[in-house]
């Protein structure tokens, strides 16, 4: 069997519809077509609209998000338009397969410094279980992370990641005077075949607080309004309103 079948025939599992990337839901389906719809004709730029849409569209969430089997699928993440990391990732790559371009999910352990102390006390310290997603295109895995959006950056003084459809983005920049960004301690690992299960116990075993049996992230004890549960602690609730409302 030649290299580039053996490729092809590989890039199969990668297009699965399952539990967690439903993305033959009607649901799903319907949400990808009214939001990212026919505007580009070529599936790297269409593909390119899906990772702005997952970026800047589904909030950035880890307080009071859902981490069961029914939350992790792609359908109920973009109904609910809310998640952290794994969420994204799971949207993203759903409709990547969506566009029939082969998409996994992949995790490692980081160092992540847009965290509040609220976040970091939940995850039990600096160190997290992050994931991303990599797509099938140009005959190469190409590593994509939708997740921290404009507003958080902005908060952050941080560049949001950009995505061009052909080169990584995952190595999201923190302080940039310094050139410094997202610390990998780890070579990421993939999780596929993905359900629900096995993710679950994935955060469970990094962050046990995180995962509690009644398949929900708690609440967040500060009850700052919705999208300001990172926001850095030296930001007022003042300046937080601004930034939410603008």
């Amino acid at each position: 069997m030649s290299s580039s079948t053996t490729r092809s025939f590989d890039a199969l599992r990668f297009l699965e519809d399952n539990e967690v990337f439903d993305y033959k839901h009607a649901y799903f389906r319907q949400y990808i077509d009214e939001r990212i719809g026919k505007r580009a004709a070529d599936r790297r730029d269409r593909l390119i609209d899906v990772y702005y849409h997952v970026r800047d569209k589904i909030s950035y969430e880890i307080f009071d998000t859902p981490l069961s089997s029914a939350g992790l699928a792609s359908s109920s993440i973009v109904r609910a338009g809310r998640g952290f990391c794994l969420h994204k990732s799971i949207a993203f790559v759903s409709a990547a397969r969506l566009l029939h371009i082969p998409a996994r999910l992949k995790a490692a352990k980081v160092i992540n410094h847009f965290a509040s102390p609220g976040i970091i006390e939940l995850m039990g310290g600096a160190v997290f279980l992050h994931w991303f997603a990599e797509v099938w295109l140009d005959d190469k895995w190409i590593k994509v992370a939708p997740v921290f959006n404009k507003l958080l950056c902005s908060l952050y003084k941080a560049t949001p990641l950009e995505f061009d459809g052909r080169n990584d983005s995952i190595h999201q920049p923190y302080d940039e005077a310094a050139g410094t960004s997202m610390i990998f301690l780890e070579p990421p690992r993939t999780v596929e075949p993905a359900n629900a299960a096995e993710l679950i116990d994935l955060v469970r075993a990094a962050h046990p607080r995180m995962a509690p049996e009644n398949g929900h992230v708690c609440a967040d004890p500060r009850r700052r309004p919705r999208g300001a549960a990172h926001l850095p602690p030296s930001i007022s609730a003042t300046s937080e309103r601004s930034a939410l409302n603008g």
